[in-house]
């Protein structure tokens, strides 16, 4: 299925190829949810369209690409695979596959472009929003503590900062408890909610975005790069987390034997 000569060389190509259907798919959901306003219903009948040109595009077919592929133009300048960073950067530009490969490849394909995996992620989270709600929750209810009488108290109120900004969710349960805050500390919550949108808006710039696919593609051929350079190279040496003694002896009987004091010198 891959042209390398050695099998580290092959399995590093299907690792590689791994990334690229993963972020392949990826995109083409993230399309499809822009398109149908994350509408699953009219999503779902056009994935097996988009299914049977993707796999003809890793085929080497991009007659389906224009009009079904979402993110391959099928022309030579616009296709995916010179616009993966994946696949240029390793310079696999085909793939030989035969019917096994087609089918598994089929089958892979149809864990992210289907109806049914599209409907297990109709909520539309992924492993980083779940490590981002428990990031938040750990501000008010850290593992190494445990607080058995305030413990509800203390995770709604973390829900209700997620649910609005830092400035304002404070300022609602100070209103709430009948706290008055002086001008300055209401100048200094809105600048706190002003920073925190800031911060969320530069996130989702679309210059802020290329540039750190950029950055990612300029790593991933930084790292090929001295793969290639240092593959004859190898910095093991056996023992080399064991940790050193602090004294080296010449022989075990010298140190074993006690050490005497020299007798003082006749007069």
């Amino acid at each position: 299925m891959f042209h390398g000569k050695t099998k580290e060389e092959n399995r590093q190509l299907k690792t590689v190829f791994s990334k690229d259907i993963k972020c392949r798919c990826s995109m083409i959901i993230n399309k499809l949810m822009e398109k149908y306003d994350k509408n699953i219903h009219d999503m779902s009948k056009d994935l097996p369209k988009v299914l049977d040109a993707t796999l003809r595009c890793y085929d080497g077919d991009c007659t389906l690409c224009q009009e079904h592929s979402i993110v391959c133009k099928g022309d030579a300048a616009l296709n995916w695979w010179s616009r993966s960073h994946y696949l240029s950067t390793y310079q696999i530009t085909a793939l030989q596959m035969d019917k096994t490969d087609k089918f598994l490849l089929q089958e892979i394909l149809k864990m992210k472009l289907t109806k049914a995996a599209v409907e297990s992620m109709k909520l539309y989270d992924n492993t980083n929003k779940n490590e981002g709600v428990h990031r938040a929750m750990s501000v008010n209810l850290p593992k190494n503590v445990i607080y058995s009488k305030n413990m509800e108290g203390r995770l709604a109120s973390g829900v209700h900062r997620n649910n609005n900004m830092p400035g304002t969710s404070t300022q609602l349960k100070c209103k709430n408890l009948g706290v008055d805050l002086s001008t300055r500390s209401q100048l200094y919550l809105k600048k706190m909610d002003t920073n925190f949108k800031y911060s969320q808006d530069y996130e989702l710039r679309p210059a802020v975005q290329e540039r750190r696919l950029q950055q990612s593609a300029e790593k991933l051929a930084e790292h090929k790069t001295w793969r290639e350079m240092n593959k004859k190279h190898d910095y093991y040496c056996k023992d080399q987390l064991d940790p050193q003694p602090a004294l080296h002896f010449q022989d075990h009987d010298s140190y074993c034997k006690p050490k005497l004091n020299p007798r003082p010198a006749a007069d």
